[in-house]
């Protein structure tokens, strides 16, 4: 059973959205530091190769981006820790529905927790012939990518989790089990 959910991002190699059933309720913070670990998030445009928007763990854009309709896009990433990481795309309902891992990044990608990432390398989506990002939804409507590291696999958010993304984190860096970061976009006509 596919979701219907108008995301930011379309993936052009097909749907991305999970069953209908959900197994738990995780709040995440936007932005959420973790002692020792530093996460960026970048948005570039697939045809000119320039950085549109770009974010951190210490530091986020306040203003969203604005993005033509229909662009496409490379989202990359990085984690100064070795750790599982998982890409979330947030809808105006701020829905969220998970892109990464997923089943074209990964052989049976839509079932594992999370995806594993080396320390200090790069990793970009949607710069390959395996799938492509396009900005889609409706035009003046908010939309956030939302970037969650966490040390093991075991506290990876699930593919089937219902995550609450947006609340103001209130835990201590040095108490913090995963870090997050985020980015706001706009798409125009």
């Amino acid at each position: 059973m596919k979701r219907a959910i108008r995301h930011g991002l379309v993936v052009l190699a097909g749907a991305l959205a999970g069953g209908a059933g959900q197994a738990q309720t995780v709040e995440v913070p936007t932005h959420q530091a973790m002692t020792g670990v530093e996460l960026t998030l970048t948005m570039t445009d697939r045809e000119t190769g320039r950085a549109l928007v770009r974010s951190t763990t210490r530091s986020a854009t306040v203003e969203p981006l604005q993005i033509r309709l229909g662009t496409t896009v490379v989202v990359c990433f990085t984690a100064s820790q070795t750790g599982w990481i998982t890409l979330w795309s947030v809808d105006e309902q701020d829905r969220p529905a998970r892109i990464y891992p997923n089943r074209f990044s990964h052989q049976d990608g839509e079932n594992l927790t999370g995806a594993p990432v080396a320390e200090g390398v790069r990793y970009c989506l949607g710069d390959d012939a395996r799938y492509n990002f396009t900005v889609a939804g409706r035009a003046g409507t908010l939309y956030d990518l939302s970037l969650n590291w966490t040390p093991s696999e075991s506290n990876a958010l699930p593919a089937d989790a219902y995550v609450q993304i947006g609340a103001r984190s209130t835990i201590p860096e040095g108490a913090a089990r995963f870090a997050a970061t985020h980015l706001s976009y706009t798409p125009t006509d």
